[in-house]
């Protein structure tokens, strides 16, 4: 399944996404945290993060291959079979 959305497609897996972090943490995925100071948005819409000791963090992708290594995380994780059936 492809969980992580793409251009022009949105980003429908942000529920799964931020469930799989709340999990694992952000040092147990396939993402990398930054600390920032502000954050702007321009008359646009679009978001400028200023770099900077802060209270604000953004998570980010580690490498090209974390969005393919989360949909597969989170299918395993979603998609595995019991190992015992609940006790009667």
């Amino acid at each position: 399944m492809d969980w992580t959305g793409g251009p022009e497609r949105g980003r429908f897996s942000w529920d799964l996404i931020n469930t799989f972090v709340a999990v694992r943490g952000v040092h147990g995925t396939y993402f990398k945290e930054n600390q920032y100071s502000a954050v702007n948005v321009d008359e646009e819409g679009h978001e400028n993060f200023i770099k900077g000791a802060g209270n604000i963090s953004m998570i980010n992708f580690v490498n090209q291959y974390s969005a393919r290594n989360i949909g597969n995380a989170i299918d395993d994780l979603l998609c595995r079979k019991p190992n015992s059936r609940p006790a009667p």
